[in-house]
């Protein structure tokens, strides 16, 4: 006997659990956990339980809770009946931190998280997209882009 999750039902768990959140994406450099130890922690339930997040420390970007560097961001679920799965996306697809002043270390990707209510221990990680390469910040603008229906970041497959 075979199971079976539908993926329409994987669509719909996605949406469900992101419905009413306010969602946030936040720029993370090369010591962070993420970078450094992943298999502990993707166990971590809120951002307070990183020893080590290593937010993007320029002196244009404010991290933490109430920052300005941790931008908005717009997720949704998608089915994918073709591939048996269900899938997270961005819906904004580009995301820009003006002028960005070097910081100590490059950055190596960005953390999607729920903002939490007053403070890092009720914030939810929820996924971490690594560049392919680390990159520095240099006064240019940064910017993260995620093209239309490319930008998937949760994939639930069928165990077929």
């Amino acid at each position: 006997m075979a199971d079976i999750i539908f993926n329409k039902f994987l669509e719909a768990a996605i949406d469900d659990y992101l419905s009413g959140k306010t969602l946030k994406i936040t720029l993370i450099m090369s010591n962070s956990e993420l970078e450094t130890a992943q298999a502990t922690a993707r166990d971590y339930d809120t951002l307070d339980a990183f020893m080590t997040l290593d937010e993007c420390n320029s002196v244009t970007f404010t991290f933490a809770h109430a920052g300005d560097g941790r931008k908005t961001v717009t997720l949704t679920g998608e089915v994918d009946d073709t591939n048996d799965r269900g899938s997270m996306e961005s819906v904004t697809g580009t995301y820009t931190w003006t002028a960005l002043a070097a910081a100590s270390r490059s950055i190596t990707g960005v953390l999607f998280h729920e903002q939490g209510s007053s403070d890092d221990t009720t914030a939810v990680p929820i996924c971490y997209y690594q560049f392919a390469v680390p990159r520095p910040a240099d006064l240019s603008d940064f910017v993260v882009n995620f093209d239309a229906g490319s930008g998937k970041f949760i994939r639930y497959n069928q165990g077929v």
